[in-house]
């Protein structure tokens, strides 16, 4: 196990010549660990971190951050990969009032706090011995929201789930690999719900002794806000690469996308179809 502890100091008003913009007027505060356990298979780090500003006190201006993270990772016999990460950002703001020295005025400073949460969970299980299969899962958690004297305010807060899902299966011996997969999420920003949900199918193909190199790609994304759709796009892909020489190689890709018409309720932008089809040719040379 490791430990680091980490200090720094800027005195206010500091500038150097070999930096512009330095930062001053700051104090930084660092605890940093991390851990090998179980033969290696299990592996913990994490740091914490506090910085203050204003340090004597004399700005109308004062703020503290708090940045915290931890992260974990698994092996799990031999076929499963497990990792496992948490982070929090708080920044608080005091905004002090000046006093204008008329009588009867009743001043009050204002605390402003933003919070910023986030969690990942990532799960791979290999489907055989050769690793050339396998499923991956991913979760992630994002949460934001101002405060204001205590008071979460109603239009500044954010929440997001999302879910992606993967199978991979690659074949080196006849240059194939297939990816497909879908990913959704659901979340809140202020008092919008939002909801998207994209399927995806990804194929590459080498022949000519992997010379050329065939792919192409397709996804599709269908959007709600409010229970209204707000997106509906196809986007497909194709691209050749060919290696002429060592050093040569010609590319071509292509690209077409397609945003579907929706009728909406009444009171709400209808969604008009559009379609567009773009292309590239490109000869790569390296020295």
């Amino acid at each position: 196990m490791s430990l680091n502890l980490n200090f720094e100091h800027i005195d206010p008003g500091y500038s150097s010549l070999g930096t512009l913009f330095f930062n001053n007027d700051l104090q930084n505060y660092t605890i940093s660990a991390k851990s090998s356990l179980l033969k290696n298979r299990l592996n913990l780090n994490g740091n914490v971190g506090i910085q203050l500003n204003n340090l004597t006190g004399n700005k109308l201006h004062s703020s503290t951050r708090f940045v915290g993270m931890i992260n974990a990772s698994a092996l799990i016999g031999t076929k499963i990969n497990l990792n496992l990460s948490y982070s929090n950002f708080n920044n608080t703001s005091i905004l002090r009032a000046v006093d204008p020295g008329i009588p009867d005025i009743e001043l009050s400073d204002r605390t402003l706090a933003q919070v910023n949460q986030n969690a990942t969970l990532n799960l791979v299980y290999f489907l055989n011995q050769d690793r050339n299969q396998s499923l991956n899962g991913t979760y992630s958690f994002q949460h934001a929201m101002s405060i204001e004297n205590e008071q979460v305010l109603p239009d500044q807060f954010s929440t997001f789930h999302v879910v992606n899902i993967q199978y991979s299966n690659t074949n080196t011996k006849k240059g194939l690999q297939i990816q497909t997969g879908v990913m959704g999420n659901f979340g809140y920003v202020g008092h919008n719900e939002l909801i998207n949900i994209a399927p995806t199918l990804g194929i590459s193909l080498a022949l000519l002794e992997k010379k050329l190199r065939l792919s192409t790609r397709f996804s599709y994304t269908l959007g709600y806000n409010n229970q209204i759709i707000n997106n509906n796009v196809a986007l497909g892909q194709f691209g050749i690469n060919y290696q002429i020489t060592k050093k040569q190689s010609m590319v071509f890709s292509s690209r077409w996308t397609k945003r579907f018409k929706t009728s909406v309720p009444e009171g709400h932008s209808e969604l008009n179809s559009f379609s567009e089809l773009s292309g590239s040719l490109g000869y790569n040379v390296s020295f």
